[in-house]
């Protein structure tokens, strides 16, 4: 039962209204005598009418709180569980769009080489290992190449299935 209200009534606050809501309800009717025996007199709790009204009012009012609270509540959870099973849409590669020719290049030499770093590639074409990483870099961003990156050793490109497709739609696959 307990794990129930507390899914019911997750927060202090909806735990509060519920108890005071039941505590004023169900006291009601005995709200005159209880009033009398710490010294006050409400001559309106008098009538038995008024104190049920009184009940009635009070039951009502905290049952409308207490579903204002569980409403709330559960659209908190529902916007989560959406966020959550709604995978972030991924960009698909615009293999549609044409590559400077350094960068096709260096598409065609992953392809041959898999794992190859900067400056190897730098090396092997007679440019500077920064303008490749810079290349390898935005291919990256593109999603034509993956960088495995380390702390230790220097990052090593390899070429991923959206390269390899972008050089197949531009008959530059060997």
């Amino acid at each position: 039962m307990r794990e129930i209200l507390d899914e019911l009534l997750p927060t202090k606050w909806s735990k509060w209204v519920a108890t005071t809501t039941i505590t004023v309800t169900f006291a009601a009717p005995f709200l005159y005598e209880g009033l009398q025996k710490i010294g006050i007199h409400v001559e309106a709790f008098q009538s038995p009418y008024l104190r049920l009204l009184f009940a009635s009012v009070s039951a009502n009012a905290g049952l409308i709180l207490l579903l204002a609270l569980i409403l709330r509540h559960v659209s908190e959870i529902s916007s989560r569980l959406q966020a959550k099973e709604s995978p972030a849409k991924e960009v698909a590669p615009k293999i549609n769009i044409r590559l400077d020719s350094m960068q096709e290049a260096l598409l065609q030499l992953l392809c041959a080489h898999d794992d190859i770093t900067s400056a190897q590639v730098a090396k092997v074409i007679g440019v500077g290992e920064q303008l490749v990483t810079y290349h390898f870099s935005d291919l990256e961003s593109k999603r034509f190449v993956h960088g495995s990156y380390s702390t230790v050793d220097p990052t090593e490109w390899s070429i991923i299935q959206n390269g390899r497709a972008y050089l197949m739609k531009h008959g530059l696959l060997k």
